[in-house]
């Protein structure tokens, strides 16, 4: 057996990375997992345990038999998540091809945990120098670098595979999986990495980031926007104090955007859930405006933009497109088709095709009632990390022009200037970038592994300001943390949820169970206005703390677009958020954070004792208010176990 696996002996060695990054090789190796996701993840047959079991009942008992000695030998080497599609495959619906590319895939996903672990800003030396012996040992190359770490194996993996899978002796196949060290190697006791991958993209360095943390939240904002005369005010001011949008003269978000438009040499891609009212429409007008003047420099200048919801400020932008025929080539205006999943990013991406990336990405939608005064976190990044970030949503402009009958006949000439071409990049700053997302073929949906990966690892604190605030696993990982360590200090700034209008549903339905585990649990003090409409009727706007973000031991950071809902987690929703290790940024968050949560003008207790739900502008008994929450708990537990099956 030894020597017919002879062919798998290779020479290994690592080298520091050079003065470029080649993204093409984390753009590749991310296709892979959206072209094997079917096959390893996508049949409830084999990714839902139960339904796993309901297909093992059914096989005869000689099939039964090698479903039982596949777990009784390989089970202690190889996850049971990946085991199940190798029994599947194997066993049950024998299919050596997609048995091959099983196995490959495994090697590759077990390559990555080395490799992530290898990268992480949050390993120690020592643990890296354990993770390069291991990595000499199991692949024997001396010409893998950390730029070619896919590039350099997976020819390797995929002959491998082959192999094993076309042994149809299963005593030859069990032997073949274990003396394959790519697949079957388990990480030494005591090693402190983790065993799993976040992101087949990986840990993307190179990057500088900056964190925006600040905006005008005041009750004059919202009037500012409230107030007629304002509602032609959509010029872009010259300077800090002159004529023109307030947002762009004091919000240091809004006034990047402007900086990033003006600073764009050969593309901007825009993806924002809600660009609407006079934020919107001022930055649409400056950006036709703007991109008419880089056209006379560059005819081949391109803006692309992904909308989820047409508003009026977008049909203004399709009309002057259509009216302008040099905007008419080179601007794209297309909205998201999916009925399933709606785009809840909020991202711009310029020059994605230079030597120079730039993206700012987070929870701000570009649109006066949902943007304009709310608390909001955004991370600016200059580097191949924002390459990457367009380079993601490829697939999702390349649905939504195929879907659309404008752009139908020139897509495949729009898509090739969208699509990431360079191979390498140049390493702009220090520091590292994970990105966290769900996409809308609903393949890619870490959020929620990065977030309990962050809760699990935490030592000292953990600083969270959310939007919603209950997702169950989150919850749980959140419990299960604090009990680890008691002494860990957990301190979470949520929203009221005035919007809802239930007086703090669905933010409630756990805050019993924080409470009983001293995890302190607290909401902005948020600030509503009203206005009278023209029917008559009394229009209320609700502020909100609309952030979404993370801080963990003040060393690693989340923040985004995807709220620690149920809905937001699961993937339901196209959502983009980043996760950095910047100390800075970090320290600029958390020290704002912990003024705010020491300030009982900014803030209030969430009294769940004396919790009483509000519907129809009617408060219910504080007995049946716990029995929503309790009720809505069970629901959403329930609801999750099916999510398991299907």
């Amino acid at each position: 057996m030894k020597n017919l696996l002879s062919i798998f002996i290779l020479q290994f060695s690592l080298y520091s990375q050079g003065s470029n990054f080649n993204l093409q090789e984390r753009i590749e190796i991310s296709s892979y997992y959206k072209d094997s996701y079917a096959i390893v993840y996508g049949d409830s047959s084999y990714s839902d345990l139960g339904e796993f079991k309901k297909s093992i009942q059914k096989l005869d008992r000689e099939k039964k038999k090698e479903a039982k000695a596949l777990v009784d030998e390989l089970s202690s080497i190889i996850p049971t998540d990946f085991l199940r599609p190798i029994i599947y495959w194997k066993v049950i619906s024998p299919n050596q091809r997609n048995l091959s590319q099983t196995l490959a895939y495994i090697m590759t996903y077990k390559a990555n945990i080395l490799r992530d672990s290898y990268q992480s800003p949050l390993v120690s030396s020592e643990e890296k120098e354990k993770v390069k012996k291991i990595i000499t040992k199991i692949y024997h190359r001396k010409d893998i670098t950390e730029n070619n770490f896919y590039d350099s194996l997976i020819n390797d993996f995929r002959q491998k595979s082959n192999l094993i899978s076309s042994f149809s002796d299963l005593k030859n196949f069990i032997l073949a999986i274990k003396e394959t060290k790519p697949i079957s190697y388990s990480l030494q006791e005591g090693l402190k990495i983790s065993p799993y991958t976040l992101s087949f993209s990986g840990l993307i360095p190179g990057n500088q980031v900056e964190i925006f943390n600040k905006n005008a939240t005041d009750k004059e904002r919202i009037d500012w926007y409230l107030n007629q005369e304002n509602k032609d005010l959509t010029e872009m001011p010259k300077t800090k104090h002159g004529q023109g949008h307030i947002a762009f003269k004091t919000d240091p978000i809004f006034i990047k955007v402007k900086e990033m438009i003006v600073e764009a040499k050969e593309s901007i891609f825009i993806s924002v859930r809600i660009i609407d009212g006079t934020l919107g429409m001022t930055v649409m007008k400056y950006l036709l405006r703007e991109t008419e003047k880089k056209l006379s420099k560059n005819s081949n200048f391109k803006v692309f933009i992904l909308v989820q919801e047409e508003t009026q400020t977008l049909e203004y932008l399709k009309l002057e497109t259509n009216l302008r025929v040099k905007l008419r080539n080179n601007v794209f205006l297309v909205k998201t088709f999916d009925e399933e999943r709606e785009n809840n990013s909020k991202l711009i991406v310029i020059d994605a095709n230079t030597e120079e990336p730039q993206a700012l990405v987070g929870s701000k939608n570009w649109s006066d009632h949902s943007g304009g005064y709310f608390f909001d976190n955004d991370i600016w990044i200059k580097g191949p990390a924002a390459a990457l970030l367009q380079s993601n949503f490829y697939s999702d402009f390349e649905t939504a022009l195929l879907k659309s009958s404008q752009y139908l006949n020139n897509s495949k000439n729009i898509l090739d200037t969208f699509k990431i071409r360079r191979d390498s990049y140049p390493l702009l700053g220090d520091e590292v970038v994970r990105l966290a997302e769900s996409s809308l073929d609903g393949k890619i949906k870490n959020t929620r592994n990065i977030v309990i990966d962050m809760i699990r690892n935490a030592k000292s604190h953990i600083y969270m300001e959310q939007l919603y605030l209950y997702d169950s696993y989150i919850i749980n990982a959140l419990i299960k943390r604090k009990l680890e360590v008691p002494k860990l200090d957990i301190r979470i700034l949520a929203d009221h949820n005035s919007n809802v209008g239930l007086n703090g549903l669905p933010n409630t339905i756990y805050l019993r169970e924080l409470n009983l585990y001293n995890i302190e649990v607290k909401a902005r003090k948020t600030t509503s206005s009203a206005k009278n409409l023209p029917n008559g009727e009394l229009q209320i706007y609700h502020q909100e703390n609309h952030r979404n973000t993370l801080s963990i031991d003040g060393k690693t950071l989340l923040t985004g677009s995807a709220s620690l809902s149920p809905n937001s987690q699961e993937g339901n929703t196209r959502e983009i958020g980043v996760q950095i290790f910047d100390k800075k940024s970090i320290r600029n968050f958390e020290n704002n954070f912990l003024l705010t949560w020491n300030d009982r003008n900014k803030v209030m207790d969430l009294d769940i004792q004396n919790f009483r739900a509000t519907i129809d502008n009617s408060s219910l008994s504080k007995e049946i208010s716990s029995l929503i929450n309790a009720i809505a708990s069970s629901l959403i537990k329930a609801k999750d176990e099916l999510k398991k099956k299907f």
